[in-house]
């Protein structure tokens, strides 16, 4: 893994509330830039942060440079048939990412459940984080899965996307069921933000990294 993204390093001192996207692609997996060039986007956009979150792959890593105005936090969505989940601090290879992580690869690998990823990497302290759970047909599906591995939710996903208008209205209220269980899950959004200009043949609007953005203290 590069330098520039080690958890380890120290990026800015002062304490306070900055912005960012937690789920970004690069042209490792199905975007469009290069990871420099999604570093620039984030700057222009005035982020304070992204997470990189390629499809079953890190291979991105090894380009991000010492960025000195965007804190890029190594990440990967793991992408099964039944559900998509972000894991955030990601610092390089690990046994639980066997079978499945390749380089610029997004194809699904049989013999493993996403519940069974969710266990081992909040076993090691990772973040997991459930994307775009009710949006058809990348929906969230493995009820096997157990709320104490589910730390984040995407209630709020690439807003540019049609059928995000229903879909996002739905995770937002599956959380506040969640949060009247008693379940402490963070709600998060992410833009899912993947190249700039919709493909050949989509009737959408443009996508733009950083909307939604989410705001952190730290």
């Amino acid at each position: 893994m590069a330098e520039a993204l080690s958890l380890s390093k120290v990026f800015n001192t002062q304490a306070g509330w900055y912005r960012g996207d937690f789920h970004a692609h690069t042209n490792y997996s199905d975007g469009e830039h290069t990871p420099d060039e999604l570093v620039e986007v984030a700057r222009a956009e005035g982020l304070d942060f992204i997470v990189v979150t390629d499809h079953n792959t890190i291979s991105a890593f090894v380009e991000f440079g010492d960025q000195r105005e965007v804190l890029v936090i190594p990440g990967m969505e793991v992408t099964f048939r039944d559900g998509h989940f972000n894991v955030f601090g990601v610092e390089g290879w690990s046994e639980w990412m066997e079978g499945f992580v390749h380089d610029r690869d997004i194809g699904e690998r049989p013999g493993r459940a996403p519940s069974d990823i969710l266990r081992q990497t909040s076993a090691l302290g990772l973040l997991n984080s459930l994307n775009h759970p009710l949006l058809e047909p990348w929906e969230w599906r493995d009820g096997a899965a157990e709320m104490g591995d589910v730390h984040c939710v995407e209630v709020w996903n690439d807003p540019s996307w049609p059928d995000n208008i229903e879909a996002n209205p739905k995770a937002l209220k599956l959380w506040t069921k969640w949060l009247n269980a008693g379940c402490r899950v963070t709600a998060i959004g992410g833009s899912d933000y993947h190249r700039p200009e919709p493909k050949p043949g989509e009737d959408k609007p443009p996508e733009r990294l950083g909307l939604p953005s989410t705001y952190v203290y730290a």
